[in-house]
């Protein structure tokens, strides 16, 4: 697996490490310790597709601090997700299950601009 640079190869592959993400993600839903295991297993899993296969290393030198950045991007998503969710179905009474493509899409996107201009920018070349 090489990452590529340019963004046509980028999002594609985005959205499959994504989904492999979500996968993991959903294993075990039925508990909140589940879903906490999930969900980092996940990020853990997409950093390494996400420098392995989509983006390379960034900017960033210290991977440690590249990882945090790259885990506040996707803890920010999910309170994203978690806010937009909320406010659409109470606020304006949509039906959950209509929403949730259209809200995890627009998270998707928000989530890849803040990892490709911030979290793996990289410097003039």
């Amino acid at each position: 697996m090489t990452p590529s640079y340019r963004l046509r190869d980028q999002i594609p592959r985005a959205v499959l490490a994504s989904a492999v993400s979500i996968a993991l993600d959903d294993l075990g839903a039925s508990l909140l310790v589940a879903i906490a295991f999930g969900f980092t297993l996940g990020t853990v899993l997409n950093y390494f597709l996400a420098i392995a296969w989509v983006f390379g290393h960034g900017s960033i030198r210290d991977r440690r601090l590249e990882f945090l950045a790259f885990a506040s991007a996707a803890v920010f998503g999910l309170a994203l997700n978690g806010a937009l969710m909320l406010a659409a179905v109470n606020l304006c009474a949509i039906n959950p299950e209509a929403l949730r493509p259209l809200v995890g899409a627009s998270v998707f996107f928000i989530n890849f601009a803040i990892r490709r201009f911030l979290v793996f920018a990289r410097g003039k070349e």
